[in-house]
């Protein structure tokens, strides 16, 4: 899943509900890419939030990856967001 389609907001936001909530990132690193991705979209550009944390060294792509798979399993109602254990990671 090496793709990174681009996640619609509620997307981002579970992301980062997921990321926080195992740890991969403090809250304020968290906002930080946050806020970049709304400057980003200010300017008419448009960068996920895990492109974001990739491009800043916040996390790794196998780390996204792990990450995508449980926001997919998420979706789908198949999985917890401390999952990631049973992602890859």
């Amino acid at each position: 899943m090496s793709e990174h389609a681009t996640p619609a907001p509620q997307e981002d936001s579970l992301l980062g509900e997921i990321v926080l909530r195992n740890r991969l990132l403090s809250r304020h690193e968290l906002e930080n890419a946050l806020a970049l991705q709304r400057q980003v979209h200010d300017v008419g550009a448009k960068m996920k939030l895990g492109e974001i944390l990739l491009q800043k060294g916040l996390i790794d792509t196998r780390t996204l990856d792990a990450l995508l798979r449980v926001q997919t399993r998420l979706h789908a109602g198949e999985s917890h967001p401390l999952a990631l254990r049973r992602a890859g990671l």
